[in-house]
């Protein structure tokens, strides 16, 4: 029977959740798969579920998974994707975190599920889990903050709802957050430039890498590069801001970055791997 507001027992098999990311995906191969009709994207089921071509081949940029619109079986919008929770040190992602609309979990609450829960079919993101246990995952809108995910001992009770287990303690940010954290010189502690966006390796639930548009001022003039993400370290000196190992000559080396990266993914030789000394 298909789910409906008032027979959902349980968010399993039929009722998934359809994320579409058509803001993101502007390849010729994307169109075709945009193409297919709705009929075709109803039936579809996680037992044939696939990477599609631009999975294997585009990224996902922070930017426009935020916010993208999360829609039931039936193509009803019932809610958006509210962030990203990656960890600094790693770039794993962590948690992906939905708002639905009021009406639909009778709710106002947001909700964190493992990013490995999210499985991409075409153009679409799939979750299939238990209603109960995407309702143990809410969190209040009264607490839901910047810092949220600084909390460890909050992480481990979420962690621990979804039988992850014990973890080693990890840093985890927002990807709302990352995308507009300051960049700080390591050596002087001057800001130098500020993330622009963060891109997710397609196919997986890893960070591949992040765009730092630095400063006019600094450099003396407009540069962009992508960097990997383990040589971004959190300030210890100013909030939500990180640091870089590099000065002005060698920011002048970096591979420069230009919109065209954001949907290429053949090598990954324009991404910097600047050294990842922890200071700041």
């Amino acid at each position: 029977m298909p789910a409906t507001r008032t027979n959902l027992g349980r968010l399993v098999a039929l009722p998934v959740f359809s994320v579409a990311l058509a803001a993101s995906l502007h390849s010729p191969v994307h169109a075709q798969a945009a193409a297919r009709t709705d009929s075709q994207v109803a039936t579809r089921t996680p037992a044939d579920a696939r990477p599609s071509t631009w999975a294997r081949h585009q990224g996902l940029r922070a930017s426009r998974v935020i916010g993208s619109s999360v829609r039931n079986p039936m193509g009803q919008d019932i809610g958006q994707i509210e962030d990203v929770v990656v960890n600094l040190a790693s770039g794993a992602a962590r948690y992906a975190v939905l708002r639905f609309d009021p009406g639909f979990l009778q709710f106002e609450r947001v909700f964190a599920i493992p990013a490995d829960r999210l499985r991409m079919l075409d153009h679409h993101v799939v979750v299939d889990i238990p209603r109960e246990r995407l309702e143990r995952s809410g969190i209040e809108g009264a607490g839901w903050s910047k810092d949220y995910f600084s909390d460890r001992a909050r992480i481990a009770r979420l962690d621990s709802e979804w039988g992850l287990g014990d973890r080693a303690p990890e840093e985890l940010v927002r990807a709302s957050v990352l995308m507009r954290s300051p960049i700080l010189s390591s050596t002087t502690g001057e800001q130098i430039g500020t993330v622009e966006d963060v891109v997710f390796a397609p196919g997986r639930q890893q960070v591949q890498y992040v765009v730092v548009d630095f400063d006019r001022g600094w450099l003396g003039s407009d540069k962009r590069a992508a960097i990997d993400i383990a040589a971004l370290h959190r300030s210890s000196t100013r909030a939500h801001a990180l640091t870089l190992v590099t000065d002005r000559s060698m920011a002048q080396g970096l591979r420069p970055f230009t919109d065209d990266r954001y949907g290429y993914f053949g090598d990954g030789s324009f991404v910097n791997r600047p050294a990842t000394r922890r200071q700041g």
